[in-house]
């Protein structure tokens, strides 16, 4: 367990972009369990590169488990070859033009292998879902902020670019 103010909002995003009928739990295996005796028809896995290993095992034990699942974040953008293998379908870059027709798709049971859409308009981002957020299991972390996406800079080794590009887009709010 890691209480800190440092954890992803990737979770809330998603939430987000959920149809309003959708039923919706979040866990952060940081913050609490993953309750193994539930059954769930559609799970969304958002990792760091280094918990990949991690995420294919806790996939490869829900499938068999009857459940779907689907990768997405900067690690499945750049290596969605792979998580295919792992997952029932993998989101590809930024995931507001992919994830509500993932969702619809897979209501009418044609659920595709690779969803992707190009960069978000930053006045197009939904709310995140901060009220799907647990304080009780980690008091420390707070809503987070996104002020922009992309960077400026030319790192050869970041790989944020692949998702969110080299021209950052700032989040303009009336």
């Amino acid at each position: 367990k890691e209480m800190s103010c440092m954890q992803p909002a990737a979770p809330e995003l998603i939430a987000g972009l959920c149809p309003p009928y959708a039923e919706i739990e979040i866990y952060n295996e940081k913050e609490t369990a993953i309750p193994f005796d539930r059954h769930w028809d559609l799970v969304f896995f958002s990792y760091l590169d280094s918990h990949y290993e991690h995420a294919k095992v806790l996939s490869t034990l829900l499938r068999r488990a009857g459940m779907t699942t689907v990768a997405g974040g900067r690690h499945a953008s750049r290596f969605a070859g792979d998580c295919r293998y792992y997952f029932d379908s993998v989101v590809i870059g930024e995931p507001e033009g992919s994830v509500p027709r993932l969702i619809q798709d897979f209501a009418g049971k044609r659920l595709q292998p690779f969803y992707y859409s190009p960069p978000t308009d930053a006045r197009n981002i939904q709310p995140y879902r901060y009220d799907l957020m647990d304080f009780r299991t980690n008091r420390f972390r707070g809503p987070s902020v996104e002020a922009s996406r992309g960077c400026p800079f030319q790192c050869e080794f970041c790989d944020i670019i692949v998702i969110y590009g080299r021209r950052p887009r700032v989040k303009i709010v009336t």
